[in-house]
């Protein structure tokens, strides 16, 4: 019970009082809870939780809710729980301001996958169904082609299906990857942190499922543009293009079979 009341503590404490509230006002919730959150906000710097925007705080509270909603959370290893407590002693309030307005945004999105799904895989991806009648030739052109348009470089594709069969000898269902690039973007990227480099080159997978059905699969951007603290503008503005070519520009269009 200590993991959740600490978690709510901290997640309630940065919602509400961003927006002008001192008092933990959610009726479900253990009245104990929420006099600790009471307590803890009594000693916060609350300028510092002012620099948050209300729809921000917004979205603290609604992934407060949900995580008071899981069950058997109190039955994480102990040494987890006393490493999350010790990282709300340490934590400071005024780091939050630094962080990228959407990220509360694409956590919660995030949050709210993993509860349905129990799989990150599911919670990390962009998933775009293709339209029945499609073919698999059809949609990996299409992505093709939408690329060129968008002065964005086809490098290469891993045809994983044929390697399949090559070591297992047997047929296997259609499953493929292929890459694009912008130079300019990336370079972006790796002047500001190496670690970009394991998001490249862009990838877009083009899957047949067990039942025969194509999906189209790419890694979910907005956790590396909007997921900590503000990128620069150039690069912000590079990457959002990626996004913006990568996901309704060649991933939506190819599914429903457009050039």
């Amino acid at each position: 019970m200590s993991f959740i009341k600490n978690l709510l503590a901290l997640i309630g404490l940065l919602a509400l009082v961003a927006i002008g509230f001192i008092y933990f006002k959610i009726n479900s919730v253990d009245p104990a809870i929420r006099q600790e959150v009471s307590d803890i906000a009594s000693h916060v710097d609350l300028k510092a939780l002012m620099a948050i925007q209300p729809e921000t705080a917004k979205t603290y509270l609604a992934l407060a809710n949900k995580v008071a909603a899981i069950e058997g959370i109190e039955k994480i290893d102990p040494e987890v729980r006393q490493k999350f407590e010790n990282l709300i002693k340490e934590f400071d309030p005024k780091q939050l301001a630094e962080f990228d307005p959407e990220a509360p945004r694409i956590y919660l999105d995030f949050a709210e996958k993993m509860l349905t799904t129990k799989d990150p895989g599911d919670a990390m991806v962009w998933a775009v169904p293709v339209t029945e009648g499609i073919t698999v030739e059809e949609v990996k052109e299409s992505l093709k082609s939408l690329a060129v348009q968008r002065n964005f470089l086809f490098v290469g594709e891993s045809p994983f299906y044929k390697q399949v069969e090559a070591v297992t000898g047997e047929a296997f269902r259609h499953v493929s990857f292929l890459n694009f690039c912008d130079v300019q973007v990336g370079m972006k990227m790796l002047e500001y942190n190496n670690a970009y480099s394991a998001f490249m080159p862009c990838t877009i997978s083009v899957v047949e499922d067990q039942e025969g059905k194509i999906w189209l699969y790419a890694m979910n951007l907005d956790f590396l543009i909007h997921g900590g603290k503000q990128l620069p503008t150039d690069l912000m503005e590079g990457a959002a293009k990626v996004r913006t070519t990568m996901l309704p520009e060649m991933m939506q269009k190819a599914a429903n079979g457009e050039f």
